[in-house]
């Protein structure tokens, strides 16, 4: 008996090692895979391995909701639910075409069967898709639904805001949509404000009636805050309260050695994924910390404008200058997108910073193009971009992101690293974030 739980206790030590490790080293497992249920249900050679008891529904719900990791570079989701933990056809209860990483159930809209008995015994696997709906791996490891959340009042939240070190300028938030849901209201605190019973302050309030939000207020001032949301149903009434909070922290500028000033590139996120998922942020593969100001649809008129209120701030020692293609891509000309840049130089060098610029990766107008929310792209746009490039090019300090790997025969950016023929996805991402970072410890000397 006693060397029975010796070998349980080992194998739990094990399993929560295995599951630690991955992160330790900045990965993310694709699937939420419970590495203790694998080790402590195998048994020795030649033994059968024990079946985990099914829990028992007593009460069909009348929502689920559940949601898993990011796939990098997933547009969409496939998501089944299955009678039983057998991938089969003829077990699929519901398929779902899912842009997030998550999904609500709801049995009043045949999610599911009122039927107690098939709902214990059901389970659900998932896939990341790309943009053409090909699978980008297999379907993960059936899952019993019996683990998810029943009947939840409100909405779970997705993005990865809380895992960042230090938030961007401008944060996003996002989270797993509800069908029943006409709006949702969003709060933004600042925790130690002037509240008497809890010491914060609110600092904004939103509508929308998506499952994301770009944060139009810079987060300029130090501290640890936090946001939630709350659904509302379609007859304006608040559901039964708000999700649970998500914190994040803005670091002091005495901390900031290196920031990046520029657009959407910058700022993060991809054709379906905003800027709180940190693999689609260069600054996630960087092996030197970089302060996060960009924001998205910026032209570099705009980070002229900012450079006083949004860089200065934080006074960082060197500031990665990142911008163009949203002014080169709506018609403007080398020499305005130059006379921008240059104005930022002479400005940080002003103020002591040394800048560094990044080279503009080119975009993809045939992917663009089948985006009808995306503006058509200029004519004559290429030729402009290598004309403010080899401009970068004579600077004291630049970083030059091209590759072969990420630009195809016709000097555009390769399908296979952007969805939407204008955001980098996360392996262009990685590049970029890899030869940032490598400059910047090789070229001036910075390390962690």
């Amino acid at each position: 008996m006693l060397a029975a739980v010796i070998a349980l206790l080992m194998a739990a030590i094990i399993a929560a090692g295995l599951a630690f490790l991955p992160r330790l080293f900045g990965l993310e497992l694709p699937w939420p895979v419970s590495f203790a249920h694998t080790l402590v249900r195998g048994k020795s050679d030649g033994e059968p391995a024990a079946q985990a008891p099914v829990k028992k529904i007593t009460q069909v719900p009348q929502t689920i909701s559940l949601k898993w990791e990011p796939v990098p570079n997933a547009v969409t989701y496939e998501f089944l639910l299955l009678e039983g933990n057998k991938i089969s056809p003829d077990k699929v209860i519901l398929r779902q075409t899912l842009y997030t990483n998550g999904t609500f159930l709801n049995r009043r809209h045949h999610h599911y069967p009122n039927d107690a008995g098939i709902l214990s015994k059901a389970h659900w696997v998932v896939r990341g898709l790309d943009y053409r709906g090909n699978p980008l791996q297999e379907f993960s490891s059936p899952r019993s639904i019996t683990e998810e959340i029943f009947d939840s009042p409100t909405v779970l939240i997705s993005g990865e805001l809380d895992k960042m070190s230090d938030a961007p300028l401008y944060p996003s938030y996002a989270w797993i949509p509800r069908d029943d849901t006409f709006r949702y209201e969003v709060e933004v605190w600042q925790q130690g404000g002037a509240d008497a019973k809890t010491g914060d302050v609110r600092k904004a309030v939103y509508q929308i009636e998506g499952a994301a939000i770009l944060d139009p207020a810079p987060f300029r001032q130090p501290g640890s805050y936090f946001w939630r949301v709350r659904p509302f149903t379609k007859n304006s009434l608040p559901e039964d309260g708000w999700s649970a909070p998500q914190f994040f922290t803005v670091n002091p500028s005495e901390t900031v050695r290196v920031a990046a000033l520029g657009d959407s590139i910058t700022h993060g996120g991809s054709l379906a994924a905003p800027p709180c998922y940190r693999m689609y942020t260069f600054m996630d593969y960087c092996p030197v910390p970089v302060k996060n100001l960009g924001r998205a649809g910026d032209t570099t008129e705009d980070l002229v404008n900012r450079f006083q209120e949004d860089v200065l701030p934080f006074f960082p020692e060197i500031l990665l200058i990142m911008g163009g293609i949203n002014d080169l891509r709506l018609g403007s000309k080398a020499d305005a997108v130059i006379e921008n840049l240059a104005l930022l130089e002479k400005a940080t060098w002003k103020k002591g910073i040394i800048p560094v610029f990044v080279t503009i990766l080119p975009i993809n107008p045939l992917r663009m193009a089948s985006f009808p929310n995306i503006e058509p792209v200029a004519n004559g746009w290429q030729q402009e971009l290598t004309k403010v490039n080899e401009w970068i090019k004579t600077r004291e300090y630049f970083v030059d992101v091209s590759s072969p790997d990420l630009i195809d025969e016709m000097g555009w950016l390769r399908e296979s690293y952007s969805a939407d023929g204008l955001h980098p996805d996360a392996n262009a991402k990685k590049h970029m974030g890899e030869a940032i970072g490598n400059y910047l410890k090789k070229r001036l000397s910075l390390h962690k």
